[in-house]
């Protein structure tokens, strides 16, 4: 049997525990600087929602996600790079939005593949301000489960 020659693997999971998880962007960080949302544990953890709100109305933000190679430096001091291996969850999410009013990050206007997507264990999600410097802060809000095996 094809299993048993280790040519088929099985990637069933169950949901786990339930992650929530908040970030944001500071007013006056410079473009492309990560701001850490979310780091999966053991466990790959499936994204299931989240919401986003504030920002200036004229700048766009987004989500990239890094493997656990790129170190986990303070937020806001460093940019993003081809080099770093970075997915993208998220990108052109609009400012703007209120804290009672804010807008889903999935289904996005510009979401990548992969929705829901599943954060490898020990992977981190980072929020960024793509196309200029923020003259407000962002705010975004994660919630996802753990996938363990049975």
């Amino acid at each position: 049997d094809r299993e048993a020659r280790g040519e088929v693997s099985s990637m069933y999971y169950c949901y786990g525990q339930v992650r929530t998880a908040k970030g944001s962007i500071a007013a006056g960080t410079d473009q492309s600087k990560l701001w850490s949302i979310f780091t999966a544990g053991e466990n790959p953890v499936q994204l299931i929602g989240g919401s986003y709100w504030s920002g200036d109305a004229g700048e766009m933000y987004g989500l990239v996600m890094l493997p656990p190679s790129v170190p986990n430096l303070p937020n806001g001091t460093a940019t993003l790079t081809g080099a770093m291996g970075a997915i993208t969850l998220n990108f052109q999410m609009g400012g703007g939005q209120t804290a009672t009013t804010p807008l889903a990050v999935w289904p996005g206007q510009k979401t990548a593949g992969n929705t829901p997507p599943i954060v490898p264990p020990f992977w981190s999600v980072y929020a960024i301000a793509f196309d200029a410097a923020t003259t407000a802060d962002f705010q975004v809000r994660l919630m996802g489960m753990d996938l363990v095996k049975p």
